[in-house]
């Protein structure tokens, strides 16, 4: 997790295929939350894979937003799609 003024952003976020399925990554993902608020940070972004149905499913079941697609962000080949979570109201909504 990188954290800038407002902001975190989640670099890279991975569980074992074995371990997949039993509440790790959601429980890293909540610590991982928590600390963000902790630094003062009002929301988490986060980049998937446009083709990884289950990582863009996992994250939109735990409140992130697709907000925008990104075409060959990995590698140059593979298309991406941005993702954001709020943690707090931004101060002028």
């Amino acid at each position: 997790m990188e954290y800038w003024d407002d902001d975190a952003h989640l670099v890279l976020f991975a569980v074992r295929p074995a371990s997949q399925r039993q509440g790790v990554g959601s429980s890293i993902l909540a610590w991982l939350e928590a600390c963000a608020v902790v630094a003062g940070s009002k929301r988490v972004r986060v980049e998937a894979r446009l083709d990884s149905v289950a990582a863009r499913s996992f994250y939109n079941q735990h409140g992130y937003h697709e907000i925008c697609l990104k075409r060959r962000m990995y590698s140059g080949a593979a298309d991406g799609v941005n993702l954001e979570k709020w943690l707090r109201i931004p101060n002028d909504a």
